[in-house]
């Protein structure tokens, strides 16, 4: 390949790569599960860092279903994206992102955070090889308004503790 046709490949991915980041958030808002599956690799794993995840499309399927069953709505807004193009089918990727999720009856939730991805091209296509997640904070939103201060940022699910990404 020369010069010129590697960069345009290179370039041709970055967009690819953004739309891949642009349908996750409308699969997951959405709750279109089948899409979500589809964007992650046959042998895909999506996870929170240190609490283990979902390997191949089926389980993370599985997984969004049950993460989100009690949640009715939610919007992902995606900021940044850092990308490593490494060669034609594989990359490497950051992503830093807000998301505004609803409970019923409860005080609605708010997140910051920061997907670490891989990437594949498989079957004719850009996906999600790994997907992981961290927190800078994820809280109900009146605990965010008093204030995050300290390391104990993530207050849902369960009871506050240390957040992934430092302050």
């Amino acid at each position: 390949m020369s010069d010129v046709e590697t960069r345009l490949s290179r370039v041709e991915a970055r967009f690819a790569l953004g739309d891949l980041v642009a349908r996750y958030c409308a699969g997951v808002d959405d709750r279109d599960f089948h899409a979500i599956g589809d964007l992650f690799t046959e042998d895909g794993f999506f996870g929170h860092v240190g609490e283990g995840g979902a390997q191949g499309r089926a389980a993370i399927r599985q997984y969004y279903r049950g993460r989100l069953q009690d949640i009715p709505y939610s919007f992902h807004y995606p900021h940044t994206h850092t990308i490593d193009v490494h060669d034609a089918t594989t990359a490497s990727g950051e992503v830093t992102a807000h998301a505004e999720m609803a409970r019923v009856a409860l005080p609605p939730l708010i997140a910051a955070l920061r997907y670490s991805d891989d990437y594949r091209f498989e079957d004719g296509a850009w996906r999600f090889a790994r997907r992981e997640l961290r927190f800078f904070y994820f809280a109900p939103v009146d605990e965010v308004q008093s204030g995050l201060i300290g390391d104990l940022r993530i207050r849902w699910p369960g009871p506050p503790r240390a957040a992934d990404i430092p302050a």
